[in-house]
């Protein structure tokens, strides 16, 4: 019985560590196709190793669009800065990825001197972004990546790791290769009071009192003693919206301003602060033209 157990554990063995290779294979084979962070969706392809930053975006897809179509270029001459952007969109990325991401960030000996947390309302009230199976989806295979997430308590973990190996093997992955959009011009042309509305209800809102509600922002709080452990300035920052305030806004803001009472940090509310659709491609998603106006009138100022 004991030999049989033993081959058995074995076999398992080489049968993961193969795969581990394989999908290690076809990363590398991607990875060298040189993606720059406004070229891709994924973290791992452009985190490296002890690299220094001026400053690191995190959040959902309203900070991933600070990178995305080449609006980091922008946003870097504007701000005369260098960034990175780890932030997430498409549905995929909770407050508890956020974490790990930025952690994975520090874990490779990188530095930033700030962490602009773009606190978007859905980060904290959503039910589907924190059991998304697909988060890694788009990153390389890294060993110590999947080691170190194994260890982590979060939503999903299982199926995140799984699909994580598993789509290495995929057609997409193999194909994959730098974005080369320039620029975002598509221009919302009215608001849609309806839209507006029915797009709320699909971000699949939780209660204040719930407990997905409580451990997004605990995320987020250990996010902020993570920067600081790690000499980042974390700041927060509210986006904008053609329609103002998310449903649940005032309870983001008082979070945040509870976040500043304990640990000091900066909260800039700018949901209301860009009323005007040309600046935006869909009711809460800044096109290139948009980007650039925010990051000139608003985010240059707090970041001097």
């Amino acid at each position: 019985m004991k030999k049989f157990i033993y081959k058995v554990f074995i076999f398992a063995f080489v049968f993961f560590m193969s795969v581990f290779l394989l999908a290690k294979i076809t990363s590398i084979i991607v990875k060298n196709r040189h993606f720059k962070n406004y070229e891709t969706e994924s973290n791992l392809l452009v985190i490296n190793k002890n690299k220094s930053y001026d400053i690191l975006i995190a959040g959902i897809s309203h900070a991933r669009n600070f990178s995305r179509h080449k609006n980091q270029l922008r946003v870097e001459k504007i701000l005369n800065k260098s960034t990175i952007n780890i932030g997430q969109g498409g549905g995929i990325c909770g407050a508890e990825e956020q974490y790990f991401y930025l952690d994975y960030f520090y874990h490779k000996k990188n530095k930033t001197k700030k962490v602009l947390y773009v606190l978007s309302t859905p980060i904290l009230f959503s039910q589907s972004l924190p059991m998304a199976s697909n988060t890694f989806n788009y990153e390389t295979f890294e060993f110590d990546f999947f080691y170190r997430y194994l260890f982590v308590k979060t939503q999903n973990k299982g199926q995140r790791l799984f699909y994580y190996v598993k789509s290495k093997f995929d057609k997409k992955w193999f194909k994959l290769k730098p974005a080369k959009a320039d620029f975002k011009s598509d221009s919302l042309l009215k608001v849609d009071t309806v839209e507006v509305k029915n797009g709320q209800k699909k971000a699949f809102m939780s209660e204040k009192d719930s407990p997905i509600f409580r451990e997004n922002c605990l995320a987020v709080e250990n996010t902020i003693k993570l920067a600081q452990a790690n000499n980042s300035e974390l700041i927060f920052i509210i986006p904008p919206a053609v329609f103002g305030k998310w449903i649940g806004h005032e309870e983001t803001m008082a979070f945040a301003n509870e976040m500043t009472k304990k640990y000091g940090v900066k909260v800039y509310d700018f949901s209301e602060t860009m009323l005007d659709p040309k600046y935006y491609y869909d009711h809460h998603h800044l096109n290139s033209k948009g980007v650039s106006f925010f990051t000139e009138k608003y985010l240059k100022p707090i970041l001097k």
